[in-house]
């Protein structure tokens, strides 16, 4: 489902309540003109850099992410991912990024898992204006 008919699923034209969210800066214009389409009243969105794992890899630091991928027991998997001959080029944040997304519910696991690893003067701006906003 795309930002424009998502946001028309969500949101029809007969609503009046504000919306907020968090999205990735590339596609930040795309759910703007979705929701100006379906006739949603927006606060406003909390753009990520990349994504949020991007935003949370960047807060803990590889070694942490690293250390917390092992504590999950995904070492052996993480090792296997980064012999592969396409993550080779790759800087260490894009490698766990790209690590994230390889398997079914790994991104919704570890973003619980690096979510809760985060000190309170560590949250990403974006997460941080997300969780305060009414």
């Amino acid at each position: 489902m795309n930002s424009n008919s998502s946001a028309r699923y969500a949101f029809p034209s007969s609503t009046s309540s504000a919306w907020s969210n968090r999205v990735g800066f590339l596609t930040v214009h795309h759910y703007a003109r979705g929701l100006g389409r379906a006739g949603a009243a927006r606060q406003e969105f909390f753009v990520c850099a990349a994504d949020l794992e991007d935003e949370l890899i960047r807060a803990l630091g590889v070694a942490r992410v690293t250390e917390l991928v092992g504590a999950e027991g995904d070492l052996r998997a993480w090792r296997a991912f980064l012999r592969q001959p396409a993550q080779r080029d790759r800087a260490a944040p894009q490698r766990l990024r790209r690590f994230l997304g390889t398997k079914k519910g790994r991104k919704i696991h570890y973003g619980r898992v690096l979510v809760e690893a985060l000190a309170p003067d560590r949250v990403p701006a974006p997460l941080d204006g997300l969780l305060s906003s009414p």
